[in-house]
């Protein structure tokens, strides 16, 4: 929650939901309370993700932001990328 803290946006209160829910998007609901030390490189690599997305940049620079995951968690990470991008929200041209 240091990235959402740092940018002062929301409260406390606010900040865990916000963080609950990317955890939960990205698998990781139940290991929301684990220290870094109690979890897998792949687990560690989706936290990543998650802090990234916390504040709702206007730019994610992703390099190989699923380098160290399964194809089940990398499915999830391009699922929740593609999800925020603006081309995803725009219906397709004929």
């Amino acid at each position: 929650m240091l990235p959402m803290r740092a940018l002062g946006r929301l409260s406390p209160r606010q900040m865990e939901e916000c963080a609950d829910a990317l955890l939960a998007s990205l698998g990781l609901g139940e290991h929301a309370t684990k220290r870094p030390d109690q979890l897998s490189g792949g687990q560690r690599q989706r936290v990543a993700v998650a802090r990234a997305l916390s504040n709702e940049p206007p730019l994610i620079l992703a390099d190989e932001p699923t380098g160290s995951l399964d194809s089940k968690s990398s499915e999830q990470v391009f699922e929740i990328l593609r999800d925020l991008s603006p081309a995803a929200a725009r219906p397709s041209s004929p």
